[in-house]
Order: structure tokens, then sequence, then C-alpha cells
């Protein structure tokens, strides 16, 4: 699908769509972590990224991002973005 060169990293985030106990659709904005921050999966690493693979779930700021493209799967939308590999914070353990 995508292919990152050099020191950038490609990822996809899968944003649920999630209501309220009252039946509210809430956003991305309300349901975002502590910080900012987000858990993303790697889909493709160029070939200068040594600290991260592919399909490894990654935490990256979430305003670090430049978006590449979205797509609907069911009720969930997946944003594909494109990030330096500098811009991982941390490797979530499995």
């Amino acid at each position: 699908m995508y292919k990152a060169v050099g020191d950038s990293v490609v990822v996809k985030q899968i944003v649920e769509e999630r209501k309220s106990s009252g039946g509210i659709l809430l956003t991305g904005v309300a349901c975002s972590t502590p910080h900012d921050t987000i858990i993303v999966e790697v889909v493709s690493v160029g070939s200068q990224v040594n600290s991260v693979a592919v399909g490894e779930k990654v935490i990256i700021q979430k305003h670090s991002t430049v978006p590449i493209s979205e797509a609907e799967v069911g009720n969930d939308k997946v944003l594909y973005m494109a990030i330096k590999e500098r811009e991982v914070l941390g490797v979530v353990d499995s």
C-alpha cells in the first residue's frame, strides 16, 4: 500500500466510533489519550529505520503526523500517517 523511505515510518490508526451512554457520538478529540499521544501500528519502515518494525504498536504525539489517507472499515475509520523515526516515543510490549 505505502512504502516508507529513508528515516520515515508509515503508521495506521484505527479510530473506533464511540458513543456516550446518552447516545452522543464522541470524536477522536473527546477520546484522546493523555498528553495528546496515540498508539498506532507500523505498516512500513524506511531503509534507515532501526528502532521499529512492521507490525509493532508504537506511541507517538498526535500532532507530529503527516496525514496520508483515510478509509472507512465498517463503523471505524482507518487513518494512514507518515512520521519520522525520531518521533516514536516508545514501543508497546505485546
